[in-house]
């Protein structure tokens, strides 16, 4: 059976920039992402919808959010291993919202590799887009505020890699018959792999990752 495995970090919000638009754009921030706590979770096809884990309701809801965005009739089984604590400022509601959008669309080959359009499928990023920003490229994140009368995400302005040990993406991820090698350097993203016997399909790598 195909398995898709995504691990994607927690985030720090060091800050808005303009929170009254007067620089042409609302809000705008700074954030990190840290390697620790993470979103952990595990996708595989089946007909109904369902899931199991911690915030295993919640991520059902983001799931239906994707599924109907794309069009998709069919369902999946989430197995939701770790999650960000909630409500203590680490963005936990976007890691699982993109983490859970990730899984299915790479498990249905759906343009996996687009954060942008996935936070707007599940309803996120409407506001800041640090969180975003740090699941798709990990490390420090400028992203450049929203249009007034605009509902899609802020743009990315800036990314810098940073050393290992100082803050982290995501780290690699393996499923049953898959190894994702490790990343020689830096700071990652959000990974995913995904097996199905001699298949392998890898997203979202930082440069320098091995495979």
């Amino acid at each position: 059976m195909r398995r898709v495995r995504i691990e994607a970090p927690a985030r720090l919000h060091l800050g808005m920039l303009d929170l009254g638009a007067s620089l042409g754009r609302r809000f705008g921030g700074i954030g990190v992402a840290i390697t620790r706590p993470a979103v952990v979770l595990e996708a595989s096809p089946q007909r109904e919808l369902t899931a199991e884990g911690p915030d295993a309701e919640r991520a059902v809801q983001f799931a239906r959010r994707y599924l109907r965005a794309a069009g998709i009739q069919a369902g999946a089984h989430l197995r939701v291993e770790q999650t960000i604590p909630a409500h203590v400022g680490l963005g936990s509601g976007t890691k699982l919202g993109l983490a859970v959008a990730r899984a299915l669309a790479m498990l249905y080959d759906q343009h996996p590799d687009d954060p942008y359009t996935l936070a707007q499928m599940v309803g996120r990023g409407r506001r800041s887009a640090v969180g975003l920003w740090t699941f798709a490229r990990g490390g420090l994140v400028v992203e450049g505020g929203r249009r007034p009368g605009h509902d899609a995400p802020a743009p990315l302005r800036s990314a810098v890699t940073v050393g290992r040990g100082i803050m982290a993406g995501a780290t690699p991820c393996s499923t049953t018959g898959l190894h994702l090698g490790r990343l020689r350097s830096g700071p990652a993203p959000a990974l995913a792999c995904g097996s199905s016997g001699a298949d392998r399909k890898a997203i979202g790598r930082a440069p320098g990752a091995a495979s």
